[in-house]
């Protein structure tokens, strides 16, 4: 008889943002530059589901998925990121609405992390019964500057309708 095991993964990420363009040029070329600033919340946790349950005659919890043994659930840490991207730019119009063009991104963001949770299930052999552990993950914290929030360097071909 086969037994299914379960992975069960859950995220949310909510991002919201506004940002301003301008532009230079009333001819087929076009210079414009702009910034865009970015907040951001996410976190997520990944259970998981046995076929073959702790027992007596199975004391080692094993699965198909690539995790540690006897990891029943994985708590991330609630995200906290907050940014704000620049870019400059050139586009020309090779035809009254079709155009090619060129960016670059820069920017500067930070994002927290807080401590995670994993909570994992063994075989008491004292108590001869399962007993469960938690094991916090540590957070993190980043400060970058460069083209990590933003795309860097982009080449185009934008269709205006």
């Amino acid at each position: 008889e086969q037994v299914v095991d379960k992975q069960k993964i859950s995220t949310y990420n909510f991002l919201f943002g506004g940002g301003i363009e301008k532009r230079r040029g009333k001819t087929r070329l076009q210079g414009y530059y702009g910034a865009i600033a970015m907040i951001m919340f996410g976190g997520g946790k990944t259970t998981y589901t046995y076929g073959n349950e702790l027992t007596e005659t199975n004391q080692t919890l094993t699965s198909s998925f690539n995790q540690p043994s006897g990891l029943i659930s994985n708590t991330k840490g609630s995200t906290f990121g907050i940014n704000l991207n620049g870019f400059v730019g050139a586009e020309y119009f090779i035809m009254p609405k079709v155009s090619l063009g060129g960016e670059y991104w820069l920017g500067i963001g930070y994002t927290q992390t807080s401590d995670g949770k994993e909570n994992y299930e063994s075989w008491d052999n004292t108590n001869n019964v399962p007993s469960h552990y938690i094991r916090k993950t540590g957070g993190t914290s980043s400060f970058d500057f460069g083209t990590k929030y933003a795309t860097g360097v982009r080449v185009f071909l934008n269709l205006h309708f």
